[in-house]
This record gives C-alpha cells, sequence and structure tokens, in this order.
C-alpha cells in the first residue's frame, strides 16, 4: 500500500470536511498572494482579451445586433438596402475588463473538492521523489448558508465591439449610406462549470548535512480543463451568465437584443477558451507554484507530528526492505521513533495493551500439555501447565537493528523485557509464567503450582497491511511468536506437596522442557492471530479517527 501514499489518502478525508483544519477551501483561501487583498485568491488580472467570436456565435450576434441598429434607420431603407457586418470587423470581439490593473476578478478557484490522488511513478534512485496527480473538482460546497464558498466565476468590466454598414441589396459591400460602430458593454459575472483541475505533485526528502530532516511537497504543475466524458475524452468548460448589466455604452436602439447577444457573446466557445487560458497561465505562475509548495510541505510536516508524533530527538536509522528511497527511509524512521517513544500513540507497549480480544496483557495461554519424565525410575504422566498465564509480554521494544520494514509491513523483533521499570500499564516487570501444576507420579494425580521466569527473551511480530487509507485499511498479524536466545535463563519453580518436589522441579528444568512450553505457548499465539489481526486494525483505525477529529479539528 505504500506509506506515504496510504497517509495522503487519509489526509483526503479532513482535507474535504469542512470545520476541519485542513479543509481545503479554507486552506485555499488564506495563502498568501499579491491581490488587492495580500491573498493568493481570487485571482485578479488586468485583462482577458477574448477577441473576435467566431461563427455560429460571431454570426448570430452580429447579424442580430446589424438588424436591430438596421430599424432605427429611415424605413425606406428596407426597400434598397440591408444591414451587413462591415468587412474590416468580420466578428465580434469581446474583452473582459477595462485596461485598469486588476479590474478582473477570477473567484472561487478555492471551492475545491478531492476527488482523487493516484500515485504516478515511485522513486528510482535514492533521491528520487514520489510522484502525484491529484483531481479536483470545483464548486462542490454552496454558496449560500453560514459559510458559503463562491463558485469558481469570473467578473468585471466587459465590452462587445464590431462595425455594420448598410449595403444595397443583393451586396455584402458597403454603399456609404450609414454606419455603426458598435463599442458597448458593462459589468458581468460569468460562472465556470464541468470544471476539473489537475495539480501534479512531488514529495521528496529535505536533507541538511546528507540527514533526512522532514518532506519537501513541490507542485510543479497545474491545469484547468473540463471533466472527462465517460469515454475518458476531456470536454469543455462550461459557462453561463449569473449577472449582467448594461452601460451608457449601449445605444437604446439596441436594448431589445443586447442582452442576449451579449449572453451568447460570453459563453461563446472563444470565451471559454480565453477564460480557461488565463486561469492555467495564473495559476502556473512561479509565485502560485511556490506558495502551494510551501503550504502542502507545511501541512504534511503537521499530519506526520499529529499521526506519528514529535521528533525531539535524532531519528533512529530503521533496516529497509522496500528499496533506497530517502522519503521511504525517512517514514520508516519516524515509524519506529513511534514505536519506541512512551508519548506516542504507536508506542508499542500501549498498542499490545490495548488490545482486549484477546488481551496481551496477560495472555492467558490456557492449558499446556509436557512431556512425560521419570523421577527415580517412577514414570510421570499426564503433566500439563493448567490456566496458564504469561505475564510482561507486552513489555517490548522494536531495536532498530532487528526492525525491518518493507512496502507493505514490518518485521519486529523485539526485547521482552524492554523497559526497566515496565511502561505504564504493563502489569509485570519480566517475562513470567504463572500456572496450575497437575501430574500424575507412578499413577497418583498430584496437583500444585507453577512459575516460570524468563531472563531474555524475544517477541517477533510481522504485520503486513492492505488499503489505501485508514478507512478501508486491514492490517494481518502474520506471527507473534516467542523467542528465548538461552534457554539457561529459563526457570521453572514447581510447588507442589510431595517430597519429591526437589526431584520435579530438577525434572523439569531442562532445555527440552523449556523448549516445549515455549512451543506450546507460540502453538496459543499462533491460534489468535485472526482474533490479533482484527484487534490491531480497530486500534489503528480508531488512533488515527481520533487524531483526525482532534489534531486537525
Amino acid at each position: 500500500m505504500g506509506l506515504l501514499n496510504f497517509i495522503l489518502q487519509t489526509v483526503v478525508g479532513p482535507a474535504n470536511t469542512p470545520g476541519s483544519r485542513l479543509f481545503l477551501p479554507d486552506q485555499l483561501a488564506g495563502l498568501p498572494g499579491s491581490n488587492s487583498s495580500g491573498r493568493l485568491l481570487p485571482v485578479q488580472v488586468d485583462t482577458i482579451p477574448v477577441g473576435a467570436i467566431s461563427d455560429p456565435a460571431g454570426a448570430n450576434i452580429g447579424q442580430a445586433i446589424a438588424g436591430q441598429w438596421f430599424y432605427s434607420l429611415p424605413t425606406e431603407y428596407g426597400s434598397t438596402m440591408h444591414p451587413i457586418v462591415d468587412p474590416s470587423t468580420p466578428d465580434p470581439v469581446l474583452t473582459l475588463g477595462d485596461g485598469t490593473a486588476a479590474s478582473v476578478t477570477v473567484a472561487g478557484l478555492n471551492n475545491a473538492y478531492i476527488q482523487s490522488v493516484r500515485q504516478v511513478a515511485a522513486p528510482v534512485a535514492a533521491t528520487d521523489p514520489y510522484r502525484f496527480s491529484v483531481t479536483l473538482t470545483m464548486n462542490t460546497y454552496p454558496d449560500s448558508g453560514s459559510d458559503p464558498i463562491p463558485p469558481l466565476q469570473v467578473s468585471g468590466p466587459y465590452t462587445l465591439a464590431q462595425k455594420y454598414d448598410t449595403a444595397a441589396l443583393g451586396s455584402n459591400t458597403p454603399n456609404g449610406v450609414a454606419s455603426y460602430d458598435l463599442d458597448g458593454g458593462g459589468t458581468v459575472s460569468v460562472v465556470v462549470s464541468n470544471v476539473q483541475i489537475t495539480v501534479d505533485l512531488a514529495v521528496s526528502a529535505q536533507t541538511a548535512n546528507g540527514v533526512t530532516t522532514g518532506l519537501q511537497a513541490t507542485v510543479s504543475g497545474i491545469t484547468v480543463g473540463g471533466i472527462p466524458g465517460a469515454d475518458g475524452k476531456a470536454t469543455s468548460l462550461q459557462l453561463g451568465v449569473k449577472a449582467l448589466t448594461m452601460d451608457a455604452s449601449v445605444s437604446k436602439i439596441l436594448l431589445g437584443v443586447w442582452r442576449q447577444q451579449a449572453v451568447e457573446a460570453l459563453t461563446s466557445a472563444d470565451a471559454e477558451a480565453a477564460i480557461q487560458a488565463t486561469i492555467n497561465a495564473q495559476l502556473a505562475g512561479p509565485d502560485v507554484l511556490s506558495t502551494l509548495s510551501q503550504q502542502i510541505t507545511e501541512n504534511l510536516g503537521s499530519v506526520l507530528d499529529g499521526l506519528m508524533g514529535p521528533v525531539t530527538g535524532p531519528l533512529p536509522v530503521s533496516q529497509n526492505d522496500g528499496g533506497q528511497s530517502l522519503v521511504d527511509q525517512y517514514l520508516f524512521d519516524r515509524a519506529l521513533y513511534a514505536f519506541n517513544s512512551p508519548s506516542s500513540q504507536w508506542f508499542l507497549p500501549t498498542v499490545l495493551c490495548s488490545l482486549s480480544d484477546p488481551q496481551l496483557n496477560p495472555y492467558a495461554a490456557g492449558t499446556v500439555s509436557l512431556p512425560d519424565f521419570g523421577i527415580l525410575g517412577q514414570p510421570v504422566t499426564a503433566v500439563a501447565l493448567t490456566d496458564l498465564v504469561v505475564s510482561g509480554l507486552p513489555n517490548v521494544d522494536a531495536p532498530a537493528q532487528t526492525t525491518t520494514f518493507f512496502p507493505n509491513g514490518a518485521t519486529i523483533v523485539a526485547n521482552v523485557p524492554a523497559y526497566a521499570p515496565p511502561p505504564a500499564g504493563v502489569t509485570q516487570a519480566g517475562l513470567v509464567l504463572t500456572s496450575g501444576w497437575t501430574m500424575a507420579l507412578d499413577g497418583t494425580p498430584l496437583t500444585g503450582t507453577a512459575q516460570i521466569t524468563v531472563q531474555a527473551a524475544t517477541l517477533t511480530m510481522n504485520v503486513t497491511g492492505t488499503g489505501d487509507s485508514s478507512q478501508d485499511l486491514v492490517l494481518t498479524v502474520n506471527a507473534l511468536t516467542l523467542g528465548v536466545p538461552q534457554l539457561s535463563g529459563v526457570n521453572i519453580v514447581i510447588t507442589v506437596p510431595s517430597s519429591f518436589g526437589g526431584f520435579i522441579n530438577t525434572a523439569v528444568n531442562t532445555d527440552g522442557t523449556k523448549q516445549a512450553i515455549l512451543n506450546e505457548v507460540n502453538s496459543q499465539l499462533n491460534g489468535v492471530l485472526g482474533q490479533l489481526s482484527q484487534a490491531v486494525t480497530g486500534y489503528v483505525q480508531q488512533a488515527i479517527r481520533q487524531h483526525l477529529q482532534t489534531a486537525l479539528a
């Protein structure tokens, strides 16, 4: 699943949730920039020179306005002449903006919803970044209610210009009798819909003196386009006039047709292309890309601190079987640091102590059958540890030398016990096994108690995961195995009401018996791996959810 991809996918939820500290519209609205309010958004430009409105919209506009103008001429002209578009201006020319500074505003670029985050390239060399394509859909949030967010819209002055003449019937050549220079306009707000924005994002390692100190996000490109259709092909933006006024430059003789023709010009394919080109050009500016990169970098660092806990000292260096990427190595080292940090929600003793089905603090192993043996020539049979309880199992660490990460999981060979005194919540400082004791000495039943102390052990944990985010995360505990490197460090004390007690203790304190007990405990642990998997998955999901609801609120 990849740890970086998992983190990014998990953060999508808060980024799309109003009220979250990572809510994308609020994040974008607060970015510093160079507009008149000192912000990046809304974007302000001096003008959007749409230019000539081509056919069929241009022809329709020209014919309608020319016809309306001609009706204002003496009626007798109609018997010998007709209106034409002057050959020097075959298409009406549309301009958004009046030429003054920042006269056109592109608002609503923060009304963005993260549709997907898709990894498009993984590192090959150690210093290579991870590359992602982030897809945003626009106008998701309402422009009403207690916290309205305007849709993507372009607002400002507009002008429409073209020249018209009279010509003899049957001719398209001006006859010089009458002409009209159109140069009218007003103000307008054009809502832009069916919009998808694609952000090219790279995440690399920040280094200082050869040491990775964090992650760097770099936005290298932003592309605005139409939402692809069912066939995957791009579609056009859709324009709709939200508000339109006409100023004094619009002749009264044109009032009957002006609004309709202005709307046709403002929603034409040429206007759509010009608006799209302008937004793309503005978003491609180095200041915009740099500001977004810095903000994402800061948010990514904040998320890592929240999810894994802050780093207050040097990071350990974990073993990495997932490649040589500096990004992966840094994330693995952060995880290793969290596993060993008592203040972290991922502190291994805290995680193991939190589990309740099955409970590991302590772990009830049930009945463990042991091999028969003999005492002074008498057979000892039906040997068993009853109601065996293993205490101190969660007192573990994650040593850098024996913790190995790979793309979808980790293997930890932990020390047991690891901490003295034991961490909060751990019921036993050392590893101690207590139980009842049953046996038959030459056929005579004998019961008592057993206590087994282990000076030094290991607990091997192998966990793998699937799922792109915390919502669909599934963790699988493939192994939870107790090991004792030196069986001489295991001491078994059997207490029975019998003069044979000393002989019994001597007989059971053998490597064979000790290994048999260890094997049986591991067999019991192996039988609950499925339950452990569910419990660990639930713990991790809840821990992430609580963090996202509190730290990012």
